[in-house]
């Protein structure tokens, strides 16, 4: 936790510089070129990532490890494949920046692809001290590079080098810590070997991988399709505005989902009833106690936004109101991310995850054809992720046989009394 805590805070306090330095379209481009690197780098290994933390012996771990590493490396030469189709007839990022810059983005996933791999190695070898530098580094290179190439007036390029040196940096660090076990466990390695790991693990690509995709195409693709359908600015916009509210929420709630999980499922398999009961109070909890605070929050927002990003942010705290229902649900949901998993309901989760991505892109694309404003289409889009978030925890809370319609009930009506209420600043 404290770890990821400081990690979320050096971001934080760099917001307010690069507010300044960087305009919403700039902060845009970068979003949408590391959405594209985000999508493909989650699913680049064939999600075998997992497995290496949760093999029985070392010398099945290297060959995940292996195999992990060889495939996300194949991917990124496909997708530069795909760049070089792409340069010649398609314009990626519209005059905004250089198409040259899209050949970054295949390295990127291989690099992003590969930290991940690395930190799996580092959790089973319990290094953890690590994993917390690796995300120290990284939003400190990510942080200071930016302001400075903002300062040498860089634009989106700036931004963009900030991502990518944030991002090397802390594969550095889980590559010094891990480097002694894969030296020691390389002659293990073999190509018959990885192909036995690759089909006595095969149920990650084949049910984790999907539910990966959709999952990342409905929160990374987002930014891509405002981008496409809007402009720079609102992109730039969402972006920021998830990150001035989920950075906060997420040193909590990603912190208290991990060490929850490892509770929960110990429960389950002790008491199923003392486990229900858990997480149907832990939610309760979140509910009550999280949603003054929040409502505070968000409303201040109006006043404190314009002081500390600048002028060219002001309209920020609309977009902060209108997603903060949305986001509220995200904290609430917490306590019940992984119970899905836990009781074997895998199919389940990854058909929920579908209607998340539909109704999230449904209606960006309904609100485009409308000819709605940007403001509006984030409007419309806040609901799509309300009633998906709906329906998971009401899916999540019937698996689990327990009875929140109170709840439930109390929270719907204040989150439609805060549309109604926001309708009227668009």
């Amino acid at each position: 936790m404290a770890g990821t805590g400081f990690a979320q805070i050096i971001p934080l306090l760099a917001a307010p510089f690069i507010a300044r330095l960087f305009t919403p379209a700039e902060i845009g481009v970068f979003a949408f070129y590391f959405s594209i690197v985000t999508i493909v780098g989650s699913i680049a290994a064939g999600r075998y990532e997992p497995a290496i933390a949760i093999a029985k012996t070392d010398e099945d771990a290297q060959n995940l490890v292996t195999l992990s590493i060889t495939l996300s490396f194949l991917v990124s030469v496909l997708s530069l494949i795909v760049i070089l189709i792409l340069h010649w007839n398609y314009s990626l990022f519209d005059g905004a920046i250089s198409e040259n810059w899209a050949f970054g983005i295949p390295p990127l996933i291989w690099i992003f692809s590969l930290y991940k791999s690395l930190s799996y190695l580092a959790i089973r070898n319990k290094k953890f001290k690590s994993i917390s530098l690796s995300f120290i580094f990284e939003s400190s290179f990510r942080a200071g590079t930016s302001i400075l190439f903002g300062f040498l007036s860089f634009s989106s390029i700036g931004l963009i080098l900030g991502g990518m040196f944030g991002k090397i940096s802390s594969l550095l660090v889980l590559f010094q810590s891990t480097i002694k076990y894969i030296r020691n466990n390389w002659d293990r390695v073999s190509f018959s070997k990885m192909l036995l790991v690759s089909r006595q693990f095969a149920k990650f690509p084949k049910y984790d991988l999907p539910a990966t995709l959709l999952h990342t195409l409905g929160t990374q693709g987002v930014v891509i399709l405002i981008l496409k359908l809007f402009s720079e600015k609102t992109a730039g916009l969402f972006s920021y505005t998830e990150r001035v509210l989920i950075a906060p929420i997420s040193i909590f709630s990603g912190s208290f989902a991990q060490v929850f999980l490892q509770k929960i499922s110990t429960k389950y398999h002790e008491d199923e009833i003392g486990f229900q009961n858990l997480v149907s109070v832990t939610f309760n909890r979140f509910v009550w106690f999280g949603i003054i605070p929040f409502i505070v929050f968000t409303y201040s927002t109006k006043y404190f936004v314009p002081i500390i990003f600048g002028p060219n942010w002001v309209e920020l705290y609309k977009y902060i109101w209108i997603l903060s229902p949305y986001i509220f649900l995200v904290m609430a949901n917490a306590p019940l991310a992984e119970v899905l998993y836990i009781v074997g309901k895998q199919e389940k989760h990854m058909v929920l995850k579908a209607v998340f991505l539909v109704l999230r892109f449904s209606a960006l694309i309904i609100a485009y054809f409308l000819d709605f404003t940007p403001l509006m289409s984030i409007f419309l889009f806040s609901i799509a992720s309300v009633i998906s978030y709906d329906i998971y925890i009401y899916i999540v809370l019937q698996t689990l046989k327990t009875k929140q319609g109170f709840t439930m009930v109390f929270l719907n009506i204040i989150i439609i009394c805060a549309f109604v209420l926001l309708f009227n600043i668009l």
